[in-house]
């Protein structure tokens, strides 16, 4: 999904009646603008997967550590 899509869709739940919308990226690829037009959105929380390394991500970007869950997931196939 790209972020306009994800902005368009917070807009239009928010239109809706939701209280509050959050926002999970797996693997989000963040252009230069990107960070600037997500702070701009005024989701409640926003999440990205540790998938792809970004450098110096603002406070309002949490990073979900998900290397652990690949780790048990493959150590699951293997047995």
């Amino acid at each position: 999904m790209r972020s306009k899509e994800a902005f368009n869709a917070k807009k239009l739940l928010m239109q809706s009646g939701a209280n509050s919308v959050s926002a999970c990226i797996a693997h989000a690829v963040l252009s230069e603008d990107c960070i600037d037009r997500i702070s701009r959105a005024g989701f409640d929380e926003f999440f990205v997967t540790d998938t792809i390394h970004h450098q110096n991500l603002p406070s309002f970007i949490n990073v979900i550590q998900i290397s652990e869950l690949i780790v048990k997931a493959l150590s699951g196939c293997v047995k």
